[in-house]
């Protein structure tokens, strides 16, 4: 599990909108992560974050996909990860 801060982070280095987050999620759950379902956990305190554990699992394994890695509290990204961001968006999104 991730924390919402570590989601907002890993977001943000992956140049991600929640829109984006949104639909990559698709290849990691039974149905894509609504886009309020991703602000509200992002916006939720890292003490008590909001939604389900699924959540905080489908939002890890979508952005472990894209190239972030968590470990030791932190996050990282790396340079492959952040490349090939553009080509899975296209797959995605069916272009």
């Amino acid at each position: 599990m991730i924390t919402p801060s570590q989601c907002r982070a890993a977001r943000g280095a992956l140049a991600l909108n929640v829109k984006q987050l949104s639909e990559l999620s698709a290849g990691h759950a039974a149905a894509p992560l609504h886009r309020a379902t991703i602000s509200k956990f992002e916006a939720s305190t890292d003490r008590h974050p909001a939604g389900a554990a699924s959540t905080s699992a489908t939002l890890k394994a979508t952005l472990e996909a894209a190239g972030a890695v968590f470990r030791d509290g932190g996050v990282f990204v790396s340079a492959e990860g952040h490349a090939g961001i553009a080509e899975r968006l296209a797959e995605v999104q069916g272009g």
